[in-house]
């Protein structure tokens, strides 16, 4: 399946770690990969979202930069979606224990050098991850999302890792690249 393989990244002390990744090709031929790390394990408030960077077709790579980070909630990635010149990245925030789980977006006009403030995704439940963008060739865009948004109190996991069962799956729809 493959005849080569590059690291981009592993875990490093004190940020083990290393999950959720996603590889973009921005228009200007950079590639960029997209991770979570930070922490042990997950779920921890300690989890962030970084960037490496590749000029070279993905042969070597950056070391790591800060996308998003907060001292007091964790930071989970989801998706990341190049529009023309923009960078999307769809990410979610938790006090620790996937609890009090909300979703953002966060935009990037620069390659990803610098980013927006994060802004409420509300299209989606509470607890959902969302997953890779499809364009049809028709231009409709299709974002499939995961949901675990399925207790009464949105802030309270009945199980005692925080983790929340039976998910279900689902499609948002866009027929103007995103507007509405």
């Amino acid at each position: 399946m493959a005849d080569r393989k590059a690291l981009v990244y592993h875990g490093i002390p004190p940020d083990h770690c290393c999950c959720d990744q996603t590889l973009r090709i921005l228009p200007d031929g950079e590639f960029i990969c997209v991770f979570m790390t930070g922490g042990a394990g997950e779920p921890e408030k300690a989890n962030y979202v970084a960037i490496c960077r590749s000029t070279d077709q993905g042969a070597t790579w950056s070391k790591p930069d800060v996308v998003k980070r907060y001292e007091d909630r964790a930071c989970l990635l989801s998706e990341v979606m190049v529009c023309d010149s923009r960078i999307v990245v769809l990410m979610q925030t938790h006090s620790g224990h996937f609890d009090d789980w909300l979703n953002w977006t966060i935009e990037s006009l620069d390659g990803g050098h610098s980013w927006s403030d994060p802004i409420r995704f509300d299209p989606v439940p509470r607890r959902a991850f969302i997953r890779t963008l499809y364009i049809s060739s028709w231009g409709d865009w299709y974002l499939p999302i995961q949901s675990y948004d399925n207790v009464p109190d949105w802030q309270v996991s009945p199980l005692d890792d925080g983790s929340f069962k039976n998910p279900v799956n689902a499609v948002l729809i866009s027929s103007n690249r995103g507007g509405d």
